[in-house]
């Protein structure tokens, strides 16, 4: 379902506490004043930029499937659930990922226009040095880099060796 149409439903079945959690995820200043969030639902307002984005995903952990992000890379609704959880700044992704400014990359994140073929690489390196840090490596083309393995591999036997030393 659209964005806007997900909104009104979210809000119909929730109560305050969760448009107040809403208001907090996508930066309103003033989370109390829930007319900013009611303006979007009933479009007076949009949301605009990383709000948007921010709002989308915050859908979406609420389990409501937003059609703007279905034909979205994996790679770019992997990077936007980043930018979620604070893992990464707009900013950081953006000069990370090699994009001029976050406006740039919104565009991407909007599904506005398609991750470059010369930027790929950058996204590739980008997501591969992330799975250390539990993200799937499903949403990466290149295989895990072999030091990926031998760390995975180092913390499973510093684990056995902890288990081994611990006082039972």
């Amino acid at each position: 379902m659209k964005t806007s149409k997900a909104l009104k439903k979210f809000l119909d079945e929730n109560d305050d506490i969760d448009s107040a959690l809403l208001q907090e995820f996508v930066s309103i200043v003033n989370p109390s004043d829930s007319r900013v969030v009611r303006g979007w639902a009933d479009e007076t307002h949009t949301p605009k930029g990383l709000k948007l984005i921010l709002l989308r995903q915050f859908l979406t952990e609420k389990g409501y499937e937003i059609d703007e992000l279905k034909n979205l890379a994996p790679m770019v609704t992997e990077l936007i659930r980043l930018i979620y959880q604070k893992s990464i700044s707009l900013e950081n992704a953006a000069a990370t990922l090699g994009y001029i400014d976050g406006a740039e990359l919104l565009r991407v994140l909007r599904g506005d226009k398609p991750i470059i073929e010369k930027r790929r690489p950058k996204w590739e390196e980008f997501f591969a040095s992330q799975t250390a840090v539990n993200i799937p490596a499903s949403i990466i083309s290149l295989p895990r880099p072999p030091y990926i393995v031998e760390i995975v591999h180092l913390l499973q036997i510093h684990k056995s060796v902890a288990a081994l030393l611990t006082p039972k």
